[in-house]
């Protein structure tokens, strides 16, 4: 029996890709592979029923530590965890094999912590992972804090030499330092539409209102093609500024379920996905199970992701280009629909290889293996 501790700094309860990621594995982990692992859930966040599919399995797994917010990087809904004495606690007596933290920030330093404790009063000394779902280098300059580069840097350097290996999203990534992981779509929820007849013009994106993901596009793309209506479903620190910005073809959506996303991308012709910093976004592979082609930018991580794929499952774009020039690309797909369709249909047949099922056997198969090599090594403990 394995058990598996989970550090969640991102949210478990959230909109957020890392939190839709680690739901669906978890679930997977309790539907599939119960027999052979155990789980324990550490994150700060409130329980909100609309985030958690309106299910409460994972609840029952879960400590909720305390948080402090990241005010000075423009998240105040966000929190480091800041687990208490109590939490520590539980954490040790559950005696876990394997130490996951997500999104590593400071869970990483307690991720540390907690497994020296086990290795000095447990039988075996658990395996340190984390889990980099971000660009966190890139987003710094994003938000002006070019200041922070070398600092974060050095600090995500000692991230990486305190886990005993990292899973990464970002295919750029050095494959040997790095262990390289494809994510995966909900089928069940995101399957493809009906047919392809045009919806009016719809074109959805979806994205944190925040300044990586380059929303200022939208605006421009927007402006020129007053004739579409443009949904953006998320939330972040620039909602407010964009209610004053956006024209009135824009449509400010919020953070929506799952379950409401699917039927807004079946609902929609056209996905727009702006971000040109992303590692891995879900919201590409999401639009395309639903069969609505894509206009994506051909950089960051999403660029290996789709190598190969230009003019098939949609178009994709370089920041260097202007917005009349996406303008064009989407317009190019809305108004031929044999075109959107036989986009639609690769897109479906893309969006199929990644699961979550092939998700979760890639992190079982992993920490599995971490966990022999470990035992190779002699552990010090006391007090057992």
């Amino acid at each position: 029996m394995t058990n598996y501790l989970f550090l969640i700094e991102p949210f478990l309860y959230d909109a957020n890709g890392v939190a839709v990621c680690y739901r669906n594995i978890i679930r997977i982990i309790l539907a599939k592979y119960s027999e052979n692992n155990n789980i324990m859930i550490v994150s700060p966040d409130e329980y909100r029923e609309e985030f958690a599919e309106g299910r409460d399995d994972l609840e029952s797994l879960r400590l909720k530590s305390y948080g402090v917010s990241l005010v000075f990087y423009c998240y105040d809904s966000l929190k480091f965890i800041m687990p208490g004495s109590e939490v520590l606690r539980k954490a040790v007596q559950f005696q876990p094999d394997v130490i996951h933290c997500i999104q590593p920030g400071f869970c990483s330093f307690w991720g540390s912590f907690i497994k020296h404790v086990c290795r000095l009063f447990c039988p075996s000394t658990p395996v340190l992972t984390g889990g980099l779902h971000s660009d966190t280098q890139t987003m710094v300059g994003m938000y002006n804090l070019n200041f922070l580069y070398w600092p974060l840097k050095l600090y995500l350097k000692l991230e990486t030499a305190i886990c005993d290996a990292v899973l990464c999203v970002d295919h750029r990534r050095n494959a040997e330092k790095f262990h390289l992981w494809k994510l995966g779509v909900d089928t069940r929820l995101f399957h493809p539409k009906n047919d392809y007849c045009s919806l009016g013009g719809a074109v959805i994106i979806v994205a944190r209102l925040a300044p990586e993901k380059n929303l200022d596009l939208v605006i421009h793309v927007a402006n020129l093609l007053p004739q579409y209506t443009f949904s953006i479903y998320g939330d972040g620190p620039l909602r407010e500024t964009l209610r004053k910005t956006v024209p009135n073809n824009v449509l400010l959506k919020g953070a929506v379920s799952q379950q409401k996303l699917a039927v807004a991308y079946r609902n929609s012709d056209v996905s727009l996905v702006p971000g040109t910093a992303e590692c891995h976004p879900l919201s590409l592979i999401e639009s395309l199970a639903t069969g609505t082609p894509v206009v994506v930018a051909d950089e960051g991580g999403t660029k290996p992701l789709i190598a190969g794929q230009d003019g098939k499952i949609g178009y994709f774009y370089h920041s260097d280009e202007n917005a009349l020039s996406v303008s064009k690309k989407l317009w190019l797909i809305m108004e031929n629909q044999p075109l959107r369709e036989e986009m639609g249909r690769q897109g479906v047949a893309f969006a199929s290889t990644f699961t979550w099922d092939k998700c979760t056997k890639k992190f079982l198969e992993f920490h599995e293996q971490l966990i022999i090599n470990s035992k190779k090594r002699k552990p010090y403990r006391f007090l057992l």
